[in-house]
């Protein structure tokens, strides 16, 4: 089973200092990617309850941040994702594209290091089409553009 690591409670330490003692339920989304990025980049029933424990907040209240942001995976696809908006104004603008592309070439970038999901919003319609990667938008992306973030990130190279 996995465990909270030091390393873990320090940065989970850092967002819970963030917040008014009575409101640390305001750390569960960091809390919850800070535990899922240290453990292969998904999120299990134990590691849920784990971080519920730590910031000691309902299971429900971590249960429902997790299964509502589209940050969080169950499963390990890889261990870092680029989420590809395909929300109405990305969608018109060529996100489809990007998809249509990662899907047809899914073999080659796909070493379980690195994967590519569909998200609902990125919040940055006016420079659709947008893909997001770390902490870093990547805006007006065409296919071209897309495959060199692939290319970039890939240890498929």
């Amino acid at each position: 089973m996995f465990k909270l690591s030091e390393f873990s409670k320090i940065k989970i330490d850092y967002w819970i200092s963030k917040f008014p003692s009575n409101q640390r339920h305001s750390s569960i989304l960091a809390s919850l990617l800070i535990v899922q990025n240290e453990n292969h980049g998904a999120l299990s029933t134990h590691l849920i309850n784990l971080v519920s424990d730590y910031l000691k907040v309902s299971r429900v209240s971590v249960y429902e941040v997790a299964t509502f942001y589209s940050m969080y995976e169950f499963s390990n696809l890889g261990r870092f994702c680029i989420s590809v908006c395909t929300s109405l104004s990305c969608s018109i603008n060529g996100s489809d594209d990007l998809m249509s592309f990662y899907g047809e070439n899914k073999k080659i970038f796909n070493d379980n290091f690195l994967y590519v999901k569909p998200v609902e919003c990125l919040a940055a319609c006016g420079d659709a089409p947008v893909v997001f990667f770390g902490s870093k938008y990547y805006l007006n992306v065409n296919v071209e553009k897309f495959k060199d973030i692939l290319k970039k990130f890939s240890r498929s190279k």
